[in-house]
């Protein structure tokens, strides 16, 4: 029974480098498709090149990512606030966008079968970043119940520090505990006596 859930997980940890690799693939294609397009001279060649490099910076990107944050610390930057508008074109927006760009790719032409491919491997590009968008909610959704519980855990430490400081300002001292020993020997001796005095009545 556990078996499935580490599956599913395990599925959706991959998911995001299985987008990015039939991405990086379905760009290769374009650039090959689109190379031989334009030696058979059809201006849907150009097209198909154009679409390539799109494609290709869109795929890289978190490569340049994570070289953006390693050189330029400061967010203030004009740079990071660009970057973050072309990290804005991910999940669905980014499939939206691969579904626009594919129709190019099916407009009728004479003796050309291989744009249709191209098409396909769009389209398929398309619907598996669609799909990412459920996996990119479930994660902040697990990101915010993480913050959530940090900062009420802060809260508690930070409550108790405060009772302890009043506690100190104020020689409030904590009630010590007895002994449950002493508690025992007690009662048993009040019982000792009660039995002493019930024996001189008797006498």
């Amino acid at each position: 029974m556990a078996y499935r859930p580490l599956k599913c997980h395990m599925f959706w940890t991959y998911y995001p480098w299985m987008c990015r690799a039939w991405g990086i693939l379905t760009a290769t294609g374009l650039w090959g498709i689109g190379a031989e397009t334009c030696y058979h001279r059809y201006l849907l060649g150009i097209y198909l090149l154009f679409v390539a490099a799109i494609m290709s910076f869109l795929e890289i990107v978190f490569v340049i990512s994570i070289c953006v944050v390693l050189c330029v610390s400061d967010e203030r930057i004009t740079l990071i606030s660009c970057w973050k508008r072309v990290l804005w074109l991910d999940d669905y927006k980014k499939g939206i966008f691969y579904f626009l760009l594919s129709g190019g790719c099916f407009v009728p032409q004479v003796k050309l079968w291989m744009p249709l491919i191209s098409g396909v491997m769009l389209v398929i590009s398309g619907v598996l970043y669609c799909i990412k968008t459920y996996k990119t909610r479930q994660d902040e959704k697990l990101r915010q119940l993480a913050d959530s519980r940090q900062t009420y855990d802060k809260f508690d430490d930070v409550t108790q520090d405060i009772e302890d400081n009043f506690a100190r300002e104020h020689n409030v001292h904590q009630p010590i505990p007895i002994p449950q020993e002493d508690i025992d020997s007690d009662s048993s001796s009040e019982e000792g006596g009660l039995a002493s005095q019930d024996e001189i009545l008797e006498v």
